[in-house]
């Protein structure tokens, strides 16, 4: 076997880079994609927050072209919650999901798993101008093959309640105005709709939003499409209740920062997942019924022909080429020459 891959590794090579250049021309780091709602900078929302413990918070990815741009959690094996204001300007998903990776300016990371993004589900009441359902769901190409926790998602409209304590994490903005290379955590209390309401306006806070701050503290740029969640003993038992999705400015006291609520958008998260996902612990999960929909005819992909998502897929240069998935040796092989071509080409 180990014979037969040997062969491959020059072609390996070729198309790896082939790959992962095609990949990185095509975005740059976003900020600000969606419309602003009047001065916000919408792909806002980690400031003053601390380094994470590594691995606390697994479930964590960080989606990237040529380098992180927007964050989101996996809900699934196969699928990543994020904002859909992080989503692909073309419609058919160019870049990578990028999965227990703590540090990115780690060029080698044994533990970490780069998989395609092949298709975006955004709901379909979201409004670039108004922020409104700001939530997408991503199909990754293949199961991650890391050894990380899936997040839990709330679906009680009751919580989380006013005051909360709730821990945000992301790569995104720091106080030094650049993104951080190590996921970072921040703990804000959650503000009642009335006083996020009245910092921003009746109209512009709606009830499929919730805002959290703490002085000085607040996500940033680069967070967005990240979790907002109730931080349990460990990563099983934490509970996502927010996506980090805009806001004005960066810890503002006069401004807290707006998150998704997740309780309002649960059945469509559910839906996608019962409809897409293979991860049958995550089907369990959800409580999906074998055989039936309960996303209907509402919920639409963004444009990805079946050709197209097959050409996504020939690009994923782990699964390509890997002769025997269960051969650690191989596995180990092409994770080690991902990370050479990340840092080379970074």
């Amino acid at each position: 076997m180990k014979t037969s891959s040997v062969l491959l590794i020059a072609h390996f090579f070729a198309l790896s880079a082939e790959a992962r250049l095609w990949k990185n021309t095509s975005r740059d780091l976003q900020e600000n994609r969606s419309g602003d709602g009047g001065g916000a900078e919408a792909s806002t929302r980690i400031i003053n927050g601390d380094v994470a413990e590594e691995d606390r918070f697994s479930f964590a990815v960080s989606l990237q072209t040529s380098g992180h741009f927007c964050g989101g959690s996996l809900i699934a094996k196969d699928m990543v919650l994020s904002a859909a204001h992080c989503a692909y300007d073309e419609g058919t998903p160019n870049y990578d999901a990028v999965i227990k990776q703590h540090d990115h300016s780690e060029w080698y990371d044994q533990d970490r798993d780069r998989v395609d993004a092949v298709r975006e589900y955004i709901h379909p009441n979201y409004s670039e101008n108004t922020n409104n359902f700001d939530v997408m769901v991503v199909k990754l190409a293949r199961p991650t093959r890391a050894n990380v926790a899936t997040v839990k998602l709330n679906s009680s409209n009751s919580k989380p309640s006013p005051n909360a304590s709730v821990t945000v994490v992301g790569w995104g903005i720091t106080q030094t105005g650049n993104t951080s290379d190590e996921l970072k955590e921040v703990e804000v209390k959650v503000a009642s709709q009335a006083s996020c309401r009245s910092s921003y306006g009746f109209n512009k806070i709606t009830d499929t939003m919730l805002c959290a701050a703490d002085p000085n503290e607040d996500s940033c740029q680069g967070d967005s499409g990240g979790p907002l969640f109730l931080k349990g003993e460990n990563a099983s038992e934490d509970e996502q209740v927010g996506i980090v999705s805009w806001g004005y400015g960066c810890a503002d006291s006069n401004y807290p920062g707006v998150y998704v609520r997740v309780s309002a958008v649960h059945d469509f998260i559910k839906g996608i997942v019962c409809d897409h996902s293979q991860d049958e612990d995550a089907r369990s999960r959800f409580q999906c019924i074998s055989g039936s929909s309960i996303s209907g005819s509402s919920i639409t992909p963004s444009p990805t022909p079946d050709s197209t998502v097959a050409a996504t897929d020939d690009l994923d240069y782990y699964d390509d080429f890997i002769v025997d998935e269960d051969d650690d040796w191989w596995n180990s092989w092409t994770n080690t020459v991902s990370n050479w071509w990340d840092s080379w080409l970074n």
